[in-house]
């Protein structure tokens, strides 16, 4: 014998397994189910594709952290474990947890490792951050030191990438416009190199491409959030 579970939407009886919810007055199901994004209810995707991580630091996951401790686990069995300094574990719903850093000495740092090294290689990396009203300056998303550099900086992102370790000619320098990153909400960014073309996007919309052909360069120094 099995047992169906029913749930009452608008005065029609629905099975459990469409996953309903009522969001500001109007149900959702299946991929509209998601957290509040900036005023708008976004979907979320069920299942992140795991195929060749090198990094995946995770604040819902306890296996990545249990909410407490000085040690960020990388989801991946590269192990390439992040170290937290100053930053503080919150946590809210509908977003989850998070890491709140002062902008001023707070940061997480990766241990150098070839697996996070972006070299030559097609590659992608992807956060969700929350920028303070007020916050100024350049704030480190991503950096391995000058040849790969992803900061917020005057409500946009900026993504820096150079050859060798000096800052006085990068090869790379892709901005994704100005006031293109709302403060005091959450945002989804992300950055990639596919065959030498670079893009930035913020909210799944592509803000910024270029082209530009060279070896990232490889310095033995952890990378910081």
């Amino acid at each position: 014998m099995t047992s169906t579970v029913y749930v009452n939407v608008s005065g029609t009886w629905k099975t459990a397994s469409n996953y309903y919810v009522n969001v500001g007055g109007t149900w959702k199901t299946g991929s509209a189910i998601g957290p509040n994004v900036s005023g708008t209810w976004n979907g979320i995707i069920s299942n992140i594709l795991s195929t060749n991580l090198k990094l995946h630091f995770n604040g819902n996951n306890v296996d990545s952290y249990k909410g407490s401790g000085t040690s960020w686990t990388d989801l991946t069995s590269i192990n390439n474990n992040g170290a937290i300094t100053g930053a503080s574990f919150i946590y809210s719903d509908p977003i989850g947890g998070a890491f709140d850093l002062d902008g001023t000495d707070d940061y997480i740092s990766v241990p150098d490792d070839a697996s996070i090294e972006p070299s030559n290689a097609d590659w992608t990396f992807e956060a969700w951050i929350n920028v303070d009203s007020g916050a100024s300056g350049y704030n480190t998303i991503f950096a391995k030191n000058a040849p790969i550099q992803l900061y917020w900086n005057s409500n946009k992102l900026e993504l820096y990438g150079n050859d060798t370790d000096s800052t006085s000619d990068y090869d790379l320098q892709l901005a994704s416009g100005s006031n293109t990153l709302a403060v005091n909400g959450w945002h989804h960014v992300v950055v990639s190199r596919a065959s030498n073309v670079w893009k930035i996007y913020i909210d799944k919309v592509e803000k910024a491409t270029t082209t530009a052909s060279f070896t990232v360069g490889d310095t033995a120094v952890s990378a910081y959030i």
